[in-house]
């Protein structure tokens, strides 16, 4: 699955994205106050999910940073989408460099 960033990060709502098997999420460009609970929880199951993806094939890519790929702006809806973008990154580079053999970690810098 691919999907393209078409808005920009803004501390007041979420960036747009553009999947190529599904088109755009009801959460893209919208206020928290604008969301449901249900798209509140799908936009932190994407942060989780593409967080670890990009990690990993980032790490397989040998271009792993801390946060490579977060369009979530760190002060939107409190940090949290940012930080589950985060913390689900540097997962999946951490699991991609056990499955290679290597420990190293990741830095995360702090964001505040």
């Amino acid at each position: 699955m691919g999907f393209h960033v078409r808005g920009a990060c803004l501390r007041q709502t979420a960036p747009v994205y553009f999947f190529n098997d599904s088109g755009s999420p009801s959460w893209g460009g919208k206020a928290v106050a604008q969301m449901t609970c249900m798209e509140v929880l799908a936009m932190l199951k994407f942060c989780q999910r593409e967080g670890f993806r990009e990690g990993w094939n980032d790490h397989l890519a040998g271009r792993a940073t801390s946060d490579a790929g977060n369009m979530f702006h760190s002060q939107f809806a409190d940090g949290v989408p940012f930080n589950v973008w985060r913390m689900s990154y540097a997962s999946g580079a951490r699991v991609a460099r056990r499955r290679d053999g290597q420990e190293a970690p990741i830095a995360l810098p702090a964001h505040g």
